[in-house]
């Protein structure tokens, strides 16, 4: 019983996050864009050093990984809804093969969102600044062909930077708070260094953190307002 308390937990704690996920489909949105991006690439070759040249060729990294993650992304939540809705129909039925089966389906899930995270910081410090200064600089105007993936890829920029510093905001706010409940292990309560970050994000195994984290959450919302329940 207690298993699928915690299962139920899950569900409860993601609910909004899972079905968000559903919407953002990076082969959407980056598979029109990767061959204008491969052509400005050769356009640009003439002018680039072996750092830039480098630095755009981890942005199309980018782009791709975005695209692999969240294909991936978009399965799992697929799955997890269906195991969800066969819960609620079957919950006498359920066994400890298909427990394990969402648990390491969740694990997944959480494993994707912490690479999205790594892949989009990466970005940050190898190419998002690199490839802005090289895409405004009016000398490499004459190489460039065409100018609305210029303005796309800018905008597309723009918005990876605000995601990167929205995300490491709440990073920060979820590591103090989590770190008044539990123990955080090999994490740091405080985000000191970006590529620090970045390893913990791939590296360490967060899912029994944030678990009970999650866990200590719902059980003091429960005691403080339970007179009310």
């Amino acid at each position: 019983m207690l298993s699928i308390l915690h299962i139920f937990r899950e569900y409860e704690f993601a609910n909004k996050k899972l079905k968000a996920d559903l919407k953002q489909d990076g082969a959407k949105r980056y598979n029109p864009i990767i061959p204008k991006y491969k052509k400005m690439m050769t356009d640009l070759a003439p002018v680039l050093n072996e750092s830039e040249t480098e630095a755009l060729a981890y942005h199309l990294f980018y782009f791709e990984e975005i695209i692999r993650i969240t294909i991936l992304r978009i399965e799992l939540v697929e799955k997890l809804f269906k195991f969800k809705k066969q819960l609620r129909l079957e919950i006498d039925t359920v066994t400890d093969t298909m427990m394990e089966e969402i648990m390491g389906t969740f694990h997944q899930w959480l494993m994707c969102n912490s690479e999205l995270q790594a892949v989009l910081y990466e970005d940050g410090l190898r190419a998002r600044g690199v490839l802005r200064r090289l895409l405004k600089d009016p000398k490499n105007k004459q190489y460039i062909k065409d100018e609305a993936i210029v303005r796309e890829i800018i905008g597309d920029l723009d918005q990876g930077e605000a995601a990167s510093t929205r995300l490491l905001r709440i990073e920060k706010e979820q590591r103090k708070a989590f770190a008044k409940w539990i123990d955080l292990g090999e994490m740091e309560q405080e985000v000191s260094n970006m590529e620090k970050l970045i390893n913990e994000l791939r590296y360490v195994d967060n899912e029994d953190i944030t678990i009970s984290a999650n866990l200590e959450e719902l059980m003091k919302k429960y005691w403080v307002f339970g007179s009310s329940c």
